[in-house]
């Protein structure tokens, strides 16, 4: 950890949230207009958001630290669910934004969300949407190093 440059640190937070919430507002649109279109949604447009966000934050330091691996996972997961709040604006209206936000980004949400039981009553869909988590957590890991 004393490898860690303050500045680098600065940038990686400042522009791996910048760059999360714009994917997170382009995959949460693509995603509603493929539900609109075709009446189904799919994560895997995010697949190319991890990549995007993971590239983006690289550029921003020389030298890896675990550390920014660690806020390129974490952003990398804010950016998926701000595109699930996206997707629910669209189909809400914009001014359920703040209220879908609250709820989303809770600690209730997520404790719910990574319960392991939900992958028993969720059934395949449950278990779809933990691989495809796991798989944005590993591109924004490794594509950091």
């Amino acid at each position: 950890m004393k490898n860690i440059v303050y500045k680098d640190l600065f940038y990686v937070v400042i522009i791996g949230t910048l760059v999360a919430t714009l994917t997170g507002l382009a995959v949460g649109t693509m995603d509603y207009l493929l539900f609109k279109l075709a009446g189904f949604t799919m994560n895997i447009f995010f697949l190319f958001g991890a990549y995007f966000i993971a590239s983006y934050i690289r550029r921003q330091y020389f030298e890896s630290v675990r550390l920014y691996q660690i806020i390129a996972v974490v952003v990398t997961m804010y950016g998926f669910f701000f595109s699930k709040v996206i997707f629910q604006v669209f189909i809400f209206g914009i001014e359920t934004f703040e209220l879908f936000f609250k709820y989303v980004f809770s600690i209730e949400f997520m404790v719910y969300y990574f319960d392991p039981r939900n992958l028993v009553t969720g059934g395949f869909t449950a278990i779809i949407s933990y691989l495809f988590i796991f798989i944005f957590g590993y591109i924004a890991y490794t594509k950091t190093k």
